[in-house]
């Protein structure tokens, strides 16, 4: 007697391509939100710097909130993240800045949309 088990081997490696899929998508998820969480902050910083120099060479004029604005949320939206809040002197800046990781799924899932957010402040001083 000649057992065909062609079905069964085909239904074994199509499981595990499937279970391969989900583990990749599920992973690639984990790693944008981790690379978001930790990259936040070097962001804001670049974002707080950028602005504390420009108010340093007289590009903007710190009086003018709204110019102080726009050129912080210029910066945030090179850095890909969305400025929140902005205080801004002569001598120092505070930035508060929320950036979303680029997930397949974590962000199309209403439960875990809060995963992929991340926010940062920072407070950036003039050089003396």
């Amino acid at each position: 007697m000649i057992r065909d088990e062609r079905g069964l081997i085909t239904g074994f490696v199509i499981r595990m391509i499937l279970g391969f899929a989900i583990m990749a998508v599920v992973l690639f998820d984990l790693g944008a939100v981790a690379v978001n969480f930790f990259s936040v902050d070097q962001n804001a910083t670049k974002v707080a710097e950028g602005v504390i120099e420009q108010i340093a060479t007289n590009e903007i004029d710190v009086s003018r909130p709204k110019q102080v604005r726009r050129a912080a949320r210029e910066l945030a939206e090179k850095e890909g993240a969305t400025l929140l809040e902005i205080e801004a002197s002569r001598s120092a800046v505070t930035v508060h800045l929320e950036k979303e990781a680029s997930t397949l799924i974590v962000q199309r899932v209403s439960a875990f949309e809060k995963w992929g957010i991340a926010t940062a402040e920072v407070r950036a001083s003039a050089s003396p």
